[in-house]
């Protein structure tokens, strides 16, 4: 499209006068003889580049997506649910499904094997939406296991 145009679209009055007849004075194109097409007017260039300069600032804004909340996840699922809250429902669920066929394989009755894997499914739950001071439920794991395992150095004064 070429302001509102079609390019290839041109009158055959238009061919004929070569483009420069005034009644074709609205299109902004004219038709080239030695290209054998019609071609843009210097004016329409330069107009389009002049309001490309001016809309350039608004582009450019464009091109970098701004999340709509930096402190807290953001909601994919539904606007309800994160992608890290998915997961872990998701986990739990796998898990409750696997240690009840894993439980009833090993023909464990269904009265020890239903709750074994509904703990599971909880596990997933308190994962997914609990809190513990302050932070969620696995960060502070997350943060537990790294403080559990790290490496410790004991100062024992003059003893050794």
């Amino acid at each position: 499209m070429c302001g509102g145009h079609r390019i290839d679209h041109v009158p055959r009055k238009a061919r004929e006068t070569g483009g420069n007849d005034e009644r074709f004075a609205v299109r902004r194109y004219r038709w080239d003889l030695a290209r054998g097409r019609p071609v843009l007017c210097r004016g329409v260039l330069r107009h389009r580049q002049e309001r490309i300069r001016q809309l350039k600032g608004r582009w450019l804004m464009r091109l970098f997506p701004v999340p709509m909340d930096l402190t807290e996840e953001e909601k994919i699922l539904g606007g309800v649910l994160s992608l890290r809250q998915v997961v872990f429902l998701l986990g739990g669920g796998v898990s409750a499904a696997l240690s009840m066929a894993f439980l009833r394989l090993l023909h464990v009755p269904w009265a020890l094997a239903f709750p074994a894997s509904v703990l599971w499914f909880i596990a997933g739950v308190y994962l997914s939406f609990g809190w513990i001071a302050g932070i969620s439920a696995d960060q502070y794991l997350i943060r537990w296991f790294s403080w559990r395992n790290r490496c410790r150095r004991y100062d024992w004064g003059d003893e050794l």
